[in-house]
């Protein structure tokens, strides 16, 4: 994919279609994304593989080629249509999930909850070079392929420290790398939601753990962690 990222919009109609031409000339897609944008969400079944690690609830494994190319295209280029057929499919098992293992509260309080998908935010300074957060947008179309009410709470959780990659640093030295990275304020109707915090991946789930501590600290009482992916299978 090379050094330049891929950023395509989500704008409508014939400047999204000519963008597209453009984009995948400049910056050479692979074949193998060629051949995964054709899936359809069932196609996804063959890879799941869910899996609770570290208190993250995951349902594919990085491991597999076409896993880690649908990541790295929905992370770097802002892939749609891999996007889109894998939230599809992850949306159907992640609320099957829910129903079977947490969600017990009595039929007149379920009511009152509110499911809240807050994606893993990223720091500014990130997000001013990039350009987009890869996080929102598969919170947003798991939340719009979700077969019940959901929303998208991105102001819940803010990144305040600008950390290191994940990725280049030890287990202890991540842990203290993430310490205060977050600040959360939670509105009082929001109070008494059951909120799922969303990323593309997870390794050791300390990134998960620190946001998780920092909503609970600030009076979330539901909170559960879920990524397309894991690595280190």
């Amino acid at each position: 994919m090379g050094i330049i990222t891929r950023t395509k919009s989500f704008s409508p109609n014939i400047l999204v279609f000519l963008k597209d031409i453009v984009e995948d000339f400049l910056f050479m897609k692979s074949e193998l994304a060629t051949q995964i944008e054709k899936y359809q969400p069932q196609n996804w079944l063959v890879f799941f593989s869910p899996l609770e690690k570290n208190d993250v609830l995951s349902f594919f494994s990085y491991e597999d080629p076409e896993v880690r190319e649908s990541i790295r295209e929905i992370k770097y280029g802002r892939n749609r249509k891999i996007l889109s057929s894998l939230t599809k499919f992850s949306a159907e098992h992640l609320a099957s999930y829910i129903e079977e293992n947490i969600w017990s509260f009595p039929s007149d309080e379920r009511k009152e909850k509110k499911i809240i998908f807050i994606p893993i935010p990223s720091h500014k300074n990130r997000l001013n070079e990039k350009g987009f957060n890869q996080a929102d947008d598969i919170a947003k179309e798991l939340s719009k392929n979700f077969p019940f009410g959901s929303e998208v709470q991105k102001n819940i959780l803010k990144k305040t420290k600008d950390t290191l990659h994940q990725t280049d640093l030890q287990r202890k030295e991540r842990l203290n790398n993430l310490k205060n990275a977050f600040e959360s304020k939670i509105p009082k109707e929001f109070l008494r939601s059951f909120f799922i915090l969303i990323d593309d991946v997870s390794t050791t789930g300390s990134t998960f753990s620190e946001a998780r501590k920092t909503l609970k600290r600030n009076g979330a009482d539901h909170v559960i962690c879920f990524s397309l992916a894991r690595s280190g299978d």
